[in-house]
């Protein structure tokens, strides 16, 4: 059963395929697909979807009319601004992500009907930094890389940590080598704390003591022990 609605024929009564679209359709805007209803976004007071960077938000339309439309004739495209990415399908629904922050419109359209969707992506807040490498010791005069992190992905400063030593560097210092911080240790022994805060908000930090160890002597290895010689 085909409804012609508002729709017209020829007097011949063969059905216009060219003017069977969509009259009507809503959209659902959630975060997780395997959790719709609760993860289910709903507009702020301006009408528009607050959404994370780097995070996917996905849309599915629903309360289609008519319901019988023909999914190979009446097909949805999408329109957006530069800096937001959509692909997907009516049958599979709409992936939307933004890589950095900025105020969007994607916009759903059939022949008949469209709908446009504003998204204002931002940053996420940071919850907490932490280290993904870094040593629990190290011999003097030697060196280490060592990295932390902000979490979660998607917040500001996400890639951008501030590294400093703590109280007395022994001689330490952090320098660069390519894309990696490099720590050096210097030739006193001891223990150093090293902080990692989020440049976004610094008051978000962790801290990681490191022992500095004195390089064995070899004398000290070999003293008081016999050796001989064998052929």
């Amino acid at each position: 059963s085909i409804e012609y609605g508002q729709k017209e024929a020829d007097n011949n009564n063969y059905f216009n395929f060219d003017n069977y679209y969509y009259s009507a359709f809503d959209l659902n805007v959630f975060t997780n697909k395997s959790d719709k209803d609760g993860s289910k976004l709903t507009p702020n007071s301006d009408g528009k979807y607050n959404a994370i960077v780097s995070k996917d938000v996905f849309v599915e339309l629903k309360d289609i009319a008519p319901s019988t439309a023909l999914a190979d004739i009446d097909e949805i495209t999408t329109t957006k601004d530069s800096g937001i990415n959509v692909y997907g399908s009516v049958k599979y629904g709409f992936t939307i992500s933004a890589s950095k922050p900025g105020e969007y419109n994607v916009t759903f359209s059939s022949k008949n009907v469209s709908k446009t969707l504003t998204f204002v992506i931002d940053y996420a807040d940071i919850e907490s930094v932490e280290f993904t490498k870094a040593p629990d010791s190290m011999y003097c005069n030697d060196s280490s890389e060592i990295k932390a992190v902000v979490n979660p992905n998607g917040s500001v400063a996400n890639s951008y940590v501030i590294y400093t030593i703590e109280g007395d560097d022994l001689g330490c210092i952090i320098e660069e080598s390519g894309n990696k911080l490099i720590l050096k240790a210097g030739s006193t022994a001891g223990s150093i704390v090293i902080k990692a805060a989020a440049e976004g908000d610094p008051d978000i930090f962790v801290t990681k003591t490191i022992e500095i160890k004195a390089v064995p002597s070899i004398y000290e290895s070999i003293k008081d022990k016999t050796y001989y010689k064998s052929v």
